[in-house]
């Protein structure tokens, strides 16, 4: 994992990298100021060294948040000042210092399968969707989405095959009993009600102008 850590200066006083390295990450470094903009393409993961003065770090991340920033972030933060750090801050993952090598693993473990993505015959996973194949339950952020049988199906054609776009006529082929004789317009109707019940995931199921559907691994 390339990990990009962000701190005030290039000083290590609380052996941040050293520990990243410690753990098994290849580290990146820069500082807010100085930010390299191919290093930040890089990281797998951004790391931001608060310390006891986050302030630089929730600025950097609130510049960032207008530029749809890709890779995960976590904060790393002073017990001493975690309090007044706003409860909705925009970092994924935080980390409050002192803090042992096992947590930081635990955190950096949570993140990875935060935003990891993969299909295997029993399990879809990426960002915040998992579906488990064989159960036939669809989760966002490991809360089941109440999806009826079709609509279960749509999603996992759909997110077996991301990227690809079908228009209504090869969806319904592929999911609809070919007994069916309503118009190709219910398809229409499951991708906005599927797109409804996924909440947070909705944006993944894309609709292409004048062709059809798609899913969007993020």
């Amino acid at each position: 994992m390339q990990v990009l850590v962000l701190s005030p200066s290039t000083d290590d006083e609380d052996g941040a990298k050293q520990r990243l390295r410690r753990l098994g990450c290849q580290v990146l470094e820069s500082t807010y100021l100085t930010v390299d903009s191919n290093a930040l393409k890089q990281a797998d993961l951004v790391v931001l060294d608060g310390g006891r003065f986050p302030l630089p770090a929730l600025n950097w991340l609130a510049q960032q948040s207008k530029i749809d920033l890709e890779a995960p972030t976590i904060l790393f933060v002073s017990d001493t000042v975690v309090s007044r750090l706003p409860v909705d801050g925009p970092y994924d993952e935080l980390v409050v210092l002192p803090a042992s090598d096992a947590e930081v693993y635990c955190r950096l473990r949570r993140i990875d399968w935060k935003h990891a993505a993969y299909i295997s015959p029993e399990t879809i996973k990426f960002g915040l969707l998992t579906i488990d194949r064989r159960g036939r339950v669809a989760s966002v952020e490991g809360q089941p989405c109440p999806l009826t049988p079709r609509e279960f199906d749509l999603l996992c054609f759909l997110a077996t095959r991301p990227g690809q776009v079908f228009n209504r006529a090869m969806l319904l082929d592929a999911l609809w009993d070919h007994t069916y004789e309503g118009g190709d317009r219910t398809v229409d109707v499951h991708v906005r009600r599927l797109r409804v019940k996924l909440r947070s995931a909705g944006h993944y199921l894309e609709t292409v102008r004048g062709v059809g559907y798609k899913i969007v691994v993020p």
